[in-house]
């Protein structure tokens, strides 16, 4: 975990990766228009639509996940920004008459570079953390069926013998989390060993991105 950037340089981390991926997002999409017959400038007009609907869509679903869940659970949610900039993006297609193919084939791979690179924003930040990797009796012991439920989505794949788990610092949401339920000792200086989700979504937004372009480039042959 690393909330700034460097010591020295009080920059959030998340939000030094959120600018990294507008602006590469931005790029991508930008290239890409060029190949599909599409302007520049349509391109540069939409981004910071796309900004402001995925900053109000986060906001908004975490709002509303917070009346289902625990509330001030999370302060934005991924799901809720790509719907909301999908309906900003048809919108803006459809009032300025751009065939919304093309306009989806220039964001596709350019939406798929950008959650990779917030997920690790997220994993630097310390949000967003995933299930325990703990004995299922042995937490059940000291938690109420909601709470284990809230830890541990997937018991099956969250055993002690998970290869794949890091433990977040003393002061991380992890840590506060693990702290509220009674799952540590005050003097404890690290997290439970958590699933580092954060990265198992930036490396399967990456996979993805390059099955696509391979895809594209195979089609553009032909």
């Amino acid at each position: 975990m690393h909330p700034t950037l460097l010591p020295e340089l009080p920059i959030p981390s998340y939000g030094a990766m959120l600018v990294l991926a507008t602006g590469a997002e931005w790029l991508l999409a930008r290239r890409r228009a060029r190949g599909l017959g599409l302007a520049a400038w349509q391109i540069d007009w939409l981004i910071p639509l796309l900004i402001l609907g995925s900053a109000v869509g986060g906001r908004l679903a975490a709002a509303t996940s917070g009346r289902w869940f625990a509330p001030g659970t999370n302060e934005r949610v991924l799901f809720g920004a790509i719907l909301l900039s999908v309906a900003v993006a048809v919108l803006y297609g459809l009032v300025l008459r751009i065939p919304l193919g093309r306009l989806a084939d220039a964001f596709a791979a350019a939406l798929l570079m950008g959650i990779g690179i917030l997920r690790v924003g997220c994993f630097l930040a310390g949000c967003c953390w995933g299930d325990v990797c703990a004995d299922s009796e042995s937490l059940a012991a000291v938690l109420a069926p909601e709470q284990l439920r809230q830890i541990q989505t997937l018991p099956a794949l969250c055993g002690e013998d998970v290869a794949v788990r890091i433990r977040f610092p003393a002061g991380s949401p992890a840590y506060d989390q693990h702290r509220q339920l009674g799952l540590l000792h005050p003097e404890h200086p690290r997290s439970l060993p958590v699933h580092p989700v954060q990265l198992y979504e930036a490396f399967a937004a990456w996979a993805v991105l390059a099955v696509l372009l391979a895809i594209d480039r195979s089609f553009r042959r032909y």
